[in-house]
């Protein structure tokens, strides 16, 4: 599952990672601001991250295909 990862004493969000990227990230983020500890705000968001760069996940992804699907058949059911 991808994470994203929550700094709040920075603001900062990071993009979706896999497991192995979240757990770099995070210690290099640590190291590189808080002196390597775990700042008190620290959060890992989970979720799924977007199938396409415009942001589009699965779900969205289905319902456009389930939709064109059914655009085809009604085309062919004409002709």
């Amino acid at each position: 599952m991808a994470k994203k990862y929550r700094c709040g004493t920075c603001k900062t969000t990071s993009g979706w990672l896999d497991s192995d990227e979240f757990k770099t990230h995070r210690k290099t983020h640590r190291d590189r601001f808080h002196g390597g500890d775990a700042p008190d705000d620290e959060e890992s968001l989970q979720g799924t991250a977007p199938m396409f760069s415009n942001g589009v996940g699965a779900r969205e992804a289905a319902l456009i295909l389930g939709i064109l699907i059914v655009l085809s058949y009604m085309w062919e059911a004409k002709g």
